[in-house]
This record gives structure tokens, C-alpha cells and sequence, in this order.
């Protein structure tokens, strides 16, 4: 028993990663597509379902890789998504502060699905970018924590679940030329 209580605790454990990270362009911008892996477990989901909102704040970097401005600071963008559960309607929401909107949901599934994926996200519009330049991507999520009094905090058997940051994870690429 303590065997299977120690492996089930060690899949919990697992540290959130970004996964499936790529980009890719639009005719006219640069688009950005990721997972966060293993952002959500059992504690989070319980107090989510107890009336805590889940926030996620994902961080998104690039910046040129070489030439005069290499290592200099380029374009930072920040974004959250948040989940929340309205225990009267029993429904999920989803607030994504990039797109503006805010998605209602039947069940936790899609909304942990809505929270964690990132898909053609705009980054910035080709124009800014030099063609045949090669580019550095980086991006890094973290649950934000909540400000609780320390006593309360003692209280939760959830608290430590909302501990939950990846490392910075990044791509290089090259704008292409565009063709004749």
C-alpha cells in the first residue's frame, strides 16, 4: 500500500514543462504554438472545484540571435489564462486575456485543455522581423500564486499543488526571404 501511495504521489509530482513548442508564420505574422505538460493536478483541480481560480501566466520572449543587437532585450509579451468554477451554474469559464474572451464549459477536461494550450498565438507582424535573420523564441508559464494570510494557507491541503512554473523553453529559426 505505502508502495502504490508513493508511486501515485510521484506521478502527481511531475514538473510542468512547455511541450510541442513551434513557430510558424501567417502571410502576415508570426505565430507561436505550445502545451504546458503536467500544469494540472488532483490538489489544483480540488480547489479550483472549491471556488479558487487557477491562473496561469505565460511569459513569450524574442529577441535576435546575432549581429549588433544580439542579446539585447527585443519583444515581451505577457498573457494569462484563468479558470474558474461558479458552483450555482456548475460550470467551468476560461478567461484567455490574448483573445479577449471568455469561454463557459460543462466540463474541467476541455477547460484544463483552453488553459494549457497555446495555438497560433500572434507574436508580432513579419514586418518587424529581418528576413534571412536568425531569431531566438522563448517562453516560460507559472501558476500565479495567491496571497493568502499564512495561517490559511496551513489550512489548505491544496496549497502546495499551486507551486506550478516551467523553465524557460525556446526555439531558434530564421525568417526566409519571401519569394519573387
Amino acid at each position: 500500500l505505502l508502495f502504490m501511495l508513493l508511486s501515485a504521489r510521484g506521478v502527481w509530482a511531475e514538473e510542468a514543462t512547455i511541450a510541442d513548442l513551434a513557430v510558424t508564420n501567417s502571410s502576415h505574422d508570426l505565430l507561436l504554438y505550445f502545451t504546458v505538460a503536467h500544469g494540472f493536478n488532483p490538489e489544483l483541480e480540488a480547489g479550483i472545484q472549491n471556488g479558487m481560480p487557477a491562473t496561469f501566466n505565460f511569459e513569450v520572449s524574442l529577441a535576435p540571435t546575432s549581429g549588433k543587437d544580439k542579446g539585447v532585450a527585443g519583444l515581451s509579451r505577457t498573457f494569462s489564462h484563468t479558470l474558474t468554477y461558479d458552483t450555482l451554474k456548475e460550470e467551468y469559464r476560461v478567461q484567455r486575456s490574448e483573445q479577449g474572451d471568455v469561454i463557459a464549459l460543462a466540463d474541467i477536461e476541455e477547460g484544463r485543455r483552453l488553459m494549457l494550450e497555446i495555438n497560433g498565438l500572434r507574436v508580432t507582424s513579419l514586418q518587424s522581423l529581418e528576413a534571412g535573420r536568425e531569431y531566438l523564441l522563448r517562453v516560460r508559464a507559472s501558476l500565479a500564486r495567491k496571497t493568502l494570510p499564512l495561517t490559511v494557507q496551513r489550512l489548505l491541503p491544496f496549497w502546495e499543488a499551486w507551486d506550478v512554473e516551467t523553465g524557460w523553453s525556446s526555439i531558434t529559426f530564421r525568417l526566409e526571404a519571401a519569394g519573387p
